[in-house]
């Protein structure tokens, strides 16, 4: 019995190779991937933005020390209400505002406001000046351009 070696042809050689038809199949593959690539490279960036900048708000290293004064005299027992990023009024109720501080100890005439980044702050005051026995309140608008240190800030109150 004698063996035959028959040569094995594979069928793939046979059929021609249309590139043109693989190039076909794989361009929703390789668009899909692109826009991948280049959605995350946007996300990226934006991401980079939000987190890079700083906002006016709580968590910095600055300090404020405000009195409240009512025609030159300093008044006791206030509260300090604080809003972020504005340099404008923005209302007379406390919820208007992003923060409130209140004189520490009690009695003490200066509101110590800790805490705050760079940027645009209005400060609104109220309070009760004793001596006419009427509560007052007032605001003024604050820049902070250092990220550490103190301020020191009279902010002139009336009834």
């Amino acid at each position: 019995m004698a063996l035959s070696i028959k040569p094995i042809i594979s069928i793939n050689l046979l059929i021609p190779i249309n590139h043109n038809l693989n190039y076909l199949y794989l361009r929703p593959i390789i668009y899909k991937m692109k826009r991948q690539i280049i959605l995350s490279f946007i996300l990226t960036i934006a991401m980079t933005f939000m987190f890079s900048c700083s906002k006016p708000g709580i968590g910095g290293q600055n300090t404020v020390l405000c009195t409240p004064q009512h025609h030159g005299r300093n008044i006791k027992d206030c509260i300090i209400y604080v809003k972020f990023n504005t340099q404008n009024l923005p209302g007379t109720s406390p919820y208007d505002y992003d923060a409130s501080f209140r004189t520490n100890p009690p009695d003490s005439f200066t509101v110590k406001v800790l805490g705050l980044k760079e940027g645009a702050y209005y400060f609104y005051c109220m309070g009760f000046d004793s001596t006419i026995m009427f509560p007052v309140s007032g605001g003024l608008p604050v820049t902070i351009n250092s990220s550490s240190g103190t301020t020191n800030l009279n902010v002139p109150i009336t009834e």
